[in-house]
C-alpha cells in the first residue's frame, strides 16, 4: 500500500479538505492501493522550522483544524524542526498548548523533529506522539541513515539527495524500509550549497517571530534560486515521479512518500496532487473539478 504524506493545514487547509472529500466520493479516479496518511505543517510557533510561519496562533482555529482533520481519519505531523532551539524554548507556552490540543483526539499525531533537545523533551512530556526525523537533519551518508534507522523513529525522512542512491537504498534492511520516507518533489536545486544556511535563517526568523519586541519587523529571506513548480523540478535529479515510485520503490519495500508544498500557491499544490494521486486518464477532469470546488469555496 502506497502512503502519501501531504502538506499544509493552514494556508491550504480548504483545498486539502476538498481533496479529502473528493477522494472519499470519487475513489475510482485515484490511483489504486494508495492512502493519504497524514498532513504536516505548523502554526506560528517558535518550534517550527523548514518554512517561516509569520503571525500569532489562533488557538480556537487551531483546535478546530486539529479536530476536523483527525475526525476525517487524517493524522497531523507538526513540523517542529527549528534548528536553533535551546533549553529555554522547550517550555514555550504556545508550543506546549498546541501539543496538549493535539493529544487525546483518538488519533496518534506526530512531531517532525530536527533538534535532539526538542526530541528528548517531547518523548518525555508527550510520549503518545509519534516522532519523525526530518529531512532537515540532512543525513548525508549511508552510515548516518542506518544509524538513524536504529533509533525509535516512526519514520526517517531521507535527505533527498539520496533519492536515487540505489546502492545506499539497497543496503537498508528490509524490515526498516517501511520506516523510510522520501521527499519526492523537492523544490530545492540538486545539491544546493545554501540549504543548511537557509534552514538556519528560517529558524532564526521563527524565534524572532515569537518575540514581541521583534515580531513586527522580520524580513523575509527568499530562496536564492527561482521559484520552482512541478514542471520545473520534475527535471531535477532528485525528483521521483509516480511511475518510478510504482516500478522501483514499491517493489523494494519503500511505500512512504512525502509531497512538498507548505505555504505554496494552491494551484501549484493542486497540480502535485493531480500528478501523484490521480490516475492518468482522470487527471484533466479531476484538476478541473477540484479547481472549481476550490474557487466556489472562496466565494
Amino acid at each position: 500500500m502506497l502512503r502519501f504524506h501531504i502538506p499544509d493545514f493552514r494556508k491550504n487547509l480548504q483545498l486539502n479538505l476538498i481533496l479529502l472529500d473528493f477522494y472519499r466520493i470519487y475513489r475510482n479516479r485515484f490511483i489504486d492501493e494508495m492512502v493519504i496518511e497524514y498532513i504536516y505543517d505548523s502554526f506560528p510557533l517558535i518550534w517550527n522550522g523548514g518554512r517561516f510561519v509569520r503571525g500569532k496562533t489562533d488557538f480556537a482555529q487551531a483546535e478546530k483544524t486539529i479536530r476536523t482533520l483527525n475526525e476525517k481519519g487524517l493524522k497531523i505531523a507538526f513540523t517542529f524542526t527549528n534548528t536553533l532551539l535551546s533549553g529555554e524554548h522547550l517550555k514555550d507556552p504556545d508550543c506546549n498548548r498546541i501539543m496538549r490540543l493535539a493529544s487525546g483526539t483518538g488519533v496518534r499525531n506526530s512531531v517532525i523533529v530536527n533538534s535532539p533537545l526538542l526530541e528528548n523533551y517531547i518523548r518525555s512530556e508527550y510520549p503518545d506522539f509519534g516522532i519523525i526525523l526530518s529531512t532537515t537533519r540532512q543525513l548525508g551518508s549511508a552510515s548516518a541513515l542506518n544509524e538513524a534507522l536504529k533509533q525509535d523513529y516512526d519514520f526517517v525522512v531521507l535527505d533527498y539527495n539520496m533519492n536515487h542512491d540505489w546502492d545506499t537504498l539497497a543496503m537498508i534492511a528490509p524490515e526498516n524500509r517501511n520506516r523510510c520516507e522520501f521527499l519526492v518533489n523537492a523544490c530545492c536545486k540538486d545539491d544546493c550549497p545554501f540549504r543548511g544556511e537557509h534552514y538556519r535563517e528560517i529558524s532564526r526568523q521563527q524565534l524572532l517571530n515569537g518575540d514581541p519586541a521583534t515580531s513586527g519587523r522580520i524580513p523575509f529571506v527568499p530562496c536564492r534560486w527561482e521559484r520552482s513548480t512541478f514542471f520545473t523540478y520534475r527535471n531535477y535529479r532528485n525528483f521521483i515521479g509516480i511511475r518510478e515510485i510504482r516500478e522501483k520503490y514499491e517493489p523494494m519495500g519503500f511505500c512512504h512518500m512525502k509531497l512538498e508544498g507548505r505555504d505554496g500557491d494552491p494551484v501549484h499544490l493542486l497540480e502535485n496532487y493531480v500528478q501523484y494521486l490521480v490516475k492518468e486518464e482522470y487527471r484533466d477532469e479531476t484538476r478541473y473539478d477540484l479547481l472549481q470546488f476550490f474557487i466556489n469555496s472562496r466565494k
